[in-house]
């Protein structure tokens, strides 16, 4: 399994960090893709992280699939609870107003950079100088956050501040 995967995910954690699980799952692929997941206990509650390599090129159709699956895999497949907190992080292959934004609202989860950056120097947040097909700017680079909504949350995820990080040559 893990020979043929061409596209690699790597999730880097602290040796402080307990998990209760870290699984990799196959996505619908043409190109070899899978996704990390790490369940993190966290005061009697479960914080789940994915990370993913999404498929590139003109693949809009399958990127909705490997986002559905995830998403599936996130809240727990057959769970009736829906009162979880996960993060997707990644190369998205998408960049904003992309088809797959709506995949993603749907499912409940946020852009983090919108959230954090909009109005500021940093709003368009470019992790790809130049696209590969538009030569433009782009953010392919993207992390993702679902919340427990409503007022009977027990407790929230609540990111402080995001910065990007290898804008300055070595």
């Amino acid at each position: 399994l893990f020979r043929s995967l061409a596209y690699g995910v790597v999730m880097l954690l602290k040796c402080k960090v307990s998990l209760s699980s870290l699984q990799l799952h196959v996505l619908p692929t043409l190109m070899n893709r899978a996704v990390l997941v790490a369940t993190i206990p966290i005061g009697g509650h479960e914080l789940r992280v994915a990370t993913v390599h999404l498929e590139s090129l003109n693949n809009t159709e399958v990127r909705k699939q490997q986002l559905q699956r995830i998403f599936e895999l996130l809240h727990g497949v057959g769970k009736e609870d829906d009162s979880y907190t996960a993060m997707l992080m990644g190369d998205m292959n998408f960049d904003d107003g992309a088809p797959e934004d709506a995949v993603v609202e749907q499912a409940g989860f946020l852009d983090c950079w919108r959230s954090f950056a909009a109005g500021t120097q940093e709003a368009s947040g470019c992790t790809m100088p130049f696209d590969d097909v538009s030569g433009r700017p782009t953010r392919i680079d993207r992390i993702f956050l679902r919340q427990v909504l409503g007022s009977g949350a027990a407790w929230r995820l609540l990111p402080q501040s995001m910065q990007r990080l290898g804008t300055e040559p070595l």
